[in-house]
């Protein structure tokens, strides 16, 4: 049981973390347009990404 209310806050998340991304990308004027909040699910680490970066090259799946 746990596990499986792991795996929705995991899916919760990343849900977030797209739709912010989606976001920035679409605030022209926005700073921030140029990072990109990215999840590593083998760490459970947040962290923050330049956007030229793609994100192949950041995720550990």
């Amino acid at each position: 049981m746990i596990k499986d209310e792991k795996s929705i806050a995991e899916l919760y998340l990343n849900n977030l973390i797209l739709r912010y991304n989606e976001l920035i990308l679409r605030n022209r004027n926005s700073k921030l347009r140029q990072l990109h909040i990215l999840f590593n699910p083998k760490t459970k680490e947040l962290f923050l990404s330049p956007s030229n970066v793609p994100p192949s090259k950041m995720y550990y799946h």
